[in-house]
Formats: C-alpha cells, sequence, structure tokens
C-alpha cells in the first residue's frame, strides 16, 4: 500500500483522536507541571473550510474561533492562566515557578487578534499578551511575507520559473528543475512558502526588490501584490490593554535582527519601546524576536532596553533555569483538542532534558 500524504494525515488524525477520547491526552495535560507559554499568530472567524476553498493560506486562517474557544476551555480547567509578566518575574527573581501555568502570546499583531481571539479570552478571564510592530501601525504598512502572499493568491501562472529569482539565492537546496507548478492553492502555498524562507535571510531592501521582481514573475499588478495591512490600530491595542491583555513589543517594523548594523537594531528595539509606552501609558516589558531571529548581541540589546524577558520561536517549556531573554514557546496551529494537545505533549517529552 502506498501511503500519501493524505492517507498519513488521516491515519494520523484517527490515532491522535483516539487517544484523545481515551483521556490519555487530557491526563497528560494535567500532570505537566512546568510552566507553559503557548505560541499564535492569526485567528479567524470561519468555523468551517470556506477560507481554504477562497484560496489563503495556512498561516493567513491561523487558528478558528471554535478551536480558539475549545482550547480556551481546556486551559481553564486543566491550567493556571498567567501574565507573562507574573511568569518573567519569577524567573528574573529566583521565585518559585507557579505550577501548571500556562501563558498565552500572539506575535504580529493582526487585527483578527483584536475582532477573533480578544473576545474569547475576555468572555474565559484568560490574560494573554500581544506582541506588536509600533512603526507598521503608525505607518499603516503591513507585513512584506503578505505582499508575497497576494502574489500567488492573485497570479493565473500554472508554473512559475524560479530561475528568475536566483539571484536572492536558493530557494531550496533539493529543487531539481526551476519550473514549479502553481495551479492548485496548495502548489501556491508549498512555492510562496519556500521563498519566504529565502526572504528572511535577506537585508530589508533586498527583500522590496525580491518582490518586484516575484512581481513580473507572477505576472500580477503591484496593487494586487500590496494588500491592506490588515494590522490593529491604536484604538485595538488600546482597548485591549484596558481590558485584561497586556502589550509587548516586537520592534518597530519586524526586520531579521541578524540582517541588521547594531545602530539599527538598537533604534528597533527602543524605540519600539519607547513609543508602545508613549501610547499606552505604561511599562512594556515584554519582547518577541522577529520570526525568532535573534543573537547574542540582539538579547543584550533587548535586555538594555529594559524588557524584563524575551520570547523565541524555539519549542520547549520554561524551567527555573529558562534565561529570562531566550524564552521557548509551543506553537499552536488550527487544529481540534487533540491535535493541539497532542503538539503540548510531544513538546514536553522532546524536552525531557530540560526539566
Amino acid at each position: 500500500m502506498v501511503f500519501t500524504p493524505r492517507l498519513r494525515r488521516t491515519a494520523k488524525n484517527v490515532v491522535v483522536t483516539s487517544l484523545w477520547l481515551i483521556g490519555r491526552y487530557r491526563k497528560a495535560l494535567r500532570e505537566i507541571r512546568k510552566p507553559i507559554i503557548l505560541k499564535y499568530h492569526r485567528t479567524h472567524a470561519s468555523n468551517d473550510a470556506t477560507s481554504s476553498v477562497n484560496g489563503f493560506f495556512e498561516f493567513e486562517r491561523g487558528v478558528s474561533a471554535r478551536h480558539l474557544d475549545a482550547q480556551a476551555r481546556l486551559i481553564t480547567r486543566y491550567r493556571k492562566p498567567i501574565g507573562m509578566d507574573e511568569l518573567s518575574e519569577a524567573l528574573r527573581l529566583g521565585k518559585p515557578l507557579p505550577e501548571r501555568a500556562v501563558a498565552l502570546t500572539f506575535d504580529d499583531g493582526y487585527i483578527d487578534n483584536y475582532e477573533v481571539a480578544f473576545p474569547i479570552l475576555r468572555r474565559h478571564k484568560i490574560p494573554a499578551t500581544f506582541y506588536v510592530c509600533p512603526g507598521l501601525i503608525d505607518s499603516n504598512l503591513g507585513f512584506w511575507w503578505d505582499e508575497i502572499y497576494s502574489c500567488f493568491r492573485k497570479t493565473k501562472q500554472v508554473a512559475i520559473d524560479i530561475s528568475k529569482l536566483a539571484a536572492y539565492g536558493a530557494i531550496s537546496q533539493d529543487l531539481k528543475e526551476d519550473l514549479l507548478p502553481t495551479r492548485t492553492v496548495a502548489e501556491r502555498e508549498s512555492v510562496a512558502q519556500r521563498i519566504i524562507v529565502m526572504a528572511k535571510r535577506l537585508p530589508v531592501q533586498r527583500i522590496h526588490e525580491l518582490i518586484a521582481d516575484l512581481v513580473d514573475v507572477l505576472d500580477v499588478s503591484k496593487a494586487e501584490s500590496s494588500p491592506v495591512s490588515g494590522l490593529m490600530g491604536w484604538p485595538h491595542i488600546n482597548e485591549m490593554a484596558n481590558n485584561g491583555m497586556d502589550i509587548g513589543s516586537h520592534t518597530l517594523t519586524h526586520p531579521m535582527m541578524s540582517q541588521m548594523s547594531e545602530q539599527v537594531l538598537r533604534q528597533e528595539v527602543q524605540d519600539s519601546r519607547r513609543r508602545l509606552q508613549d501610547e499606552l501609558g505604561r511599562s512594556v516589558n515584554g519582547f518577541v524576536y522577529p520570526s525568532g531571529d535573534y543573537h547574542a548581541m540582539a538579547r543584550d540589546v533587548v535586555r538594555q532596553a529594559g524588557h524584563w524577558y524575551a520570547c523565541t520561536s524555539e519549542s520547549g517549556f520554561v524551567t527555573s533555569s529558562s534565561d529570562p531573554y531566550l524564552l521557548k514557546r509551543v506553537n499552536i496551529s488550527d487544529g481540534n483538542m487533540a491535535l493541539s494537545c497532542r503538539e503540548i505533549v510531544l513538546t514536553y517529552n522532546r524536552h525531557a532534558q530540560d526539566r
């Protein structure tokens, strides 16, 4: 029998659902005593598959309202929801870490966080921290990868010649040919993801040049490649901050920290915190490295700017020996509760040596 990707996914879902129904994952979630930081990005209100039919990609869809609500119910039943400030303070001061604690974090600051996630979290009385880029909010600009996704959603090309983008680096080392299919949503998403991964290794100016060339390769207009920013505005952020949520920094404009000079890096980190504090009228203590990209200097700059902690995109749990400026998280993608719990349990088991 040939196991296709679809068949493998079906088999996995059957196994995971079975383990969920017999209580295996819920028991494990209850028994994990270490604090957990959950990482989210986007959320969406649709509770069916219409978003995928409309051509939106997995990252753009994020976690559905139905699944986030189910996760919130599970969290309040088996864990102790706390804010990131409380968790990081225990680390900084050497206090005992709160057992079974869970902290929810949302990166990037998309408007769907306000429209979908905020009402659910508020209803369940769960605090969460939203990490935003004030420079993009002030300028009403979006993220560059949304331009790439937009290009692939709008293109009519059934295949593209990626050799025309070779000047920017290898899109993938394992590709055997330059012509890649883009007929289906899945094919377009696959190529878009490869290009985004490559673009993250480029300086900001080169990313803009890449997108300009991509517009030509995909035969779309510049207007079609420039979607509305899709980010929360200051009224949304202030409302959340005044109703139990916390706001953290994600730099001014979300550049890759490894691609910046020390001067620009300091400006991105310091000015972001300053702008947020001016807008919110309170201390901003948290930071998340854009795309999880950091190095030793970036860590030091974040600490020197006055932040209490910083989160990475690395998978893992929080322990009493965790570096407050290199906190690991568990990524939560859309899926039923069985799949979400499976990710938490597998992450815990993979990092048993960190306990």
